[in-house]
């Protein structure tokens, strides 16, 4: 069961950053290269697009930080 919940929470912090890249690249796409505007015009908006980006990091991290204390239990348990 354990294995089970440390693949599951892996996998869904995973799809979480996923998807909050996926939100960040088409604000990007939409605000910066079809509407013509630069990053400092986007205001508000960049620096939502810079906490979606802080968001993604710590998903990742904290993916990575549970993947590794899962490894480290598995060979504990051998």
């Amino acid at each position: 069961m354990t294995k089970l919940f440390y693949k599951l929470l892996y996998r869904g912090l995973l799809a979480c950053a996923a998807i909050i890249s996926a939100i960040i690249g088409l604000i990007l796409w939409r605000r910066m290269w079809v509407g013509g505007k630069s990053f400092e015009e986007l205001g508000t908006e960049g620096n939502g697009v810079i906490f979606m980006v802080v968001l993604v990091a710590l998903s990742f991290f904290i993916a990575w930080r549970i993947k590794s204390a899962h490894n480290k239990l598995l060979k504990s348990e051998k």
